[in-house]
């Protein structure tokens, strides 16, 4: 899986063709991601379509498979950067266009974005309905796009890809490969295509690093320690394993359900004291008013990397309820547990879309 660490640094590649052919690739659009929009470039690899790269100049190359696959490797040794696609179509459009030297280069510095998402949706956003087609597979980027409300151009929805490179080929076919030639519609379907291949790299971009920091954020989760302050004692839970000591502890207070809640540091992102503080409050008392038993706890980073979060276990809450709760503060996970069963993180179902859904255009 890709840390966020290389998913923020990654350069995000993407193949166009006629259909699922791997052996004439069309273009190759490539983001080099960056602090702000990344530096995009496409090559277009096919030389029936050399004089169409007028139509985005200073973006789009004349070059062949070899020569494009080879500058993206290139950046990414030099930049000690890894290669990311959706799926390994694009290995296998490497190994079927180029030299045994570069496809290996290639294969050494890429990494699918599949093996990160997959395990991401599933672990964080496992409720999120995909609509899927009949062909496409199970886990299309399309719907990941969806799934971040990632903002695609209306030009180019619904996408049909290579029914406009088809068009492009033929009008430049038919007018000996003069690109200024071709009739208006052609243009369009040409730079729709375009745009089309770069909001795939930008988009696969979006999808990663939000999907490696969130996976990260839930890895660190499932190590943490959640820890019950008493007077004499400390019970200490975790994720996935059986606590005779709580179950002691919640026998003697009649309870058999349980959720281990706080406000502090929505989505892991560190809040100032007062603003945790006040936010922790609100939820007692939210959580007070409405009947429960509050035991107050602490949240403790396994890593040291984060100071302990004041906390509460809460007993004889449902988990949907809990799951509410946590989600109302901003929480990407809670965990819940029932006497005489191993506690267990769960998502709260955050909106995977919100940053993009707040973000202005």
């Amino acid at each position: 899986m890709l840390t966020p660490q290389d998913a923020a640094r990654a350069i995000y590649v993407d193949f166009e063709s006629l259909g699922t052919a791997i052996d004439r690739p069309a273009i190759l659009g490539s983001l080099v991601a960056g602090e702000t929009d990344g530096v995009f470039q496409q090559f277009v690899l096919d030389e029936a379509l050399a004089t169409a790269t007028v139509a985005r100049k200073n973006v789009c190359i004349d070059a062949s498979p070899e020569a494009a696959v080879t500058a993206v490797v290139d950046i990414a040794e030099r930049e000690s950067r890894l290669v990311v696609s959706w799926s390994t179509h694009e290995r296998a459009v490497v190994r079927a266009t180029c030299g045994a030297n570069v496809a290996d280069r290639f294969a050494a510095v890429h990494r699918n974005a599949l093996d990160t998402a997959r395990k991401w949706k599933r672990s964080v956003y496992p409720a999120f309905p995909f609509a899927l087609k009949r062909f496409g597979g199970k886990h299309p980027l399309k719907q990941y796009l969806r799934m971040v409300a990632y903002p695609l151009p209306a030009a180019i929805r619904p996408a049909t890809p290579a029914k406009w490179l088809r068009h492009t080929l033929q009008q430049m076919h038919a007018h000996d490969g003069r690109y200024r030639r071709i009739t208006h519609e052609a243009k369009r379907d040409w730079h729709r295509l375009l745009v089309y291949n770069e909001h795939d790299c930008r988009g696969m971009h979006a999808v990663v690093t939000q999907a490696a920091r969130e996976l990260d954020l839930w890895i660190a989760y499932e190590r943490a320690r959640y820890v019950v302050v008493l007077d004499d004692r400390e019970v200490t839970i975790r994720p996935g394993f059986r606590n005779p000591e709580l179950d002691e502890l919640l026998s003697e207070l009649g309870a058999s359900r349980w959720a281990f809640l706080t406000a502090y540091n929505p989505e892991s992102t560190r809040r100032g004291s007062k603003e945790n503080e006040r936010r922790q409050a609100s939820m007692r008392a939210q959580l007070a008013s409405s009947g429960y038993t509050l035991l107050a706890s602490e949240g403790r980073d396994a890593s040291g990397l984060w100071p302990p979060e004041p906390s509460v276990l809460v007993l004889g809450i449902s988990r949907r309820e809990a799951r509410q709760v946590g989600r109302q503060y901003g929480q990407l996970a809670i965990l819940v547990g029932h006497r005489g069963f191993p506690g267990r993180l769960v998502s709260t179902g955050l909106d995977p879309g919100r940053r993009h859904r707040t973000e202005k255009p």
